[in-house]
């Protein structure tokens, strides 16, 4: 899956998810994400937020003018333990054991995700693939995917990531870190916002992207150029869209 098609599947950012960090504090949150890819393609996201900065309502809305809103509820805890996800899915539920975390919805299938020992998402299993996930603080570096059905189809991927030193557009934001990294692909819930994204497939580089930023006085990203790189990056295979962010005063 691409970048884009992860975003326009519903489209969030980057960085959430640091609800036990005393460093965090109060401060601007996202509150509209537009991305535009040109010819009239546009859509996106608006957000919603408890006393606690923790995301309530998110609504996606895409340039056929038709909105889908995702919902979410929290524990006294501050653990997500349901979210909903339109009447296909339906509600979706998390229970929460220690460092594991099952998800329960009929049509998803078996769902694990368990935290490291600083308390992010480590690992992420689901029926025949298995993601693993390692980093630099608290920015994800490394993503792999083992994805196995026996002898008919296997595939290992990796992605590595490198980041910019600025706050991330959610970095106030206090919904868990791991829900972003399994919606988003390893692309979200990170603390500074990524600059390059190398993709490669059973060893072979079938995608390259990269990042470009303008910054308010707060240091927070109000524009981003996004470009997805394919096969020789021979500029016929370069798609861009261009990203604008709106937060709260």
């Amino acid at each position: 899956m691409t970048i884009v098609a992860c975003l326009a599947a519903s489209v969030a950012l980057v960085g959430c998810g640091k609800e036990n960090d005393d460093d965090v504090g109060d401060g601007p949150l996202l509150t509209e994400i537009i991305f535009d890819e040109g010819g009239g393609i546009t859509y996106g996201s608006s957000f919603e937020y408890d006393n606690q900065n923790r995301i309530t309502k998110m609504t996606n809305y895409d340039y056929w003018g038709e909105d889908f809103v995702n919902t979410f509820s929290y524990n006294s805890e501050g653990d997500l333990t349901s979210l909903t996800w339109g009447d296909y899915v339906g509600t979706i539920t998390f229970t929460k054991s220690g460092n594991t975390i099952t998800l329960n919805n009929d049509r998803w299938g078996d769902v694990v995700f368990e935290l490291n020992a600083q308390g992010l998402l480590g690992k992420y299993t689901r029926e025949g693939s298995i993601y693993t996930y390692q980093y630099q603080g608290k920015n994800l570096t490394i993503m792999t995917e083992d994805y196995d059905e026996g002898d008919d189809y296997k595939t290992f991927t990796t992605s590595t990531f490198t980041y910019d030193d600025k706050k991330s557009p959610f970095y106030h934001c206090k919904t868990p870190q791991w829900y972003f990294v399994w919606r988003y692909d390893g692309l979200f819930g990170n603390q500074n916002n990524p600059k390059t994204t190398i993709f490669t497939r059973d060893g072979s580089v079938r995608g390259t992207y990269t990042f470009e930023y303008t910054y308010n006085d707060d240091g927070f990203p109000t524009t981003i150029t996004f470009k997805e790189s394919f096969g020789d990056d021979d500029d016929d295979d370069v798609r861009t869209t261009n990203i604008t962010l709106k937060y709260t005063d």
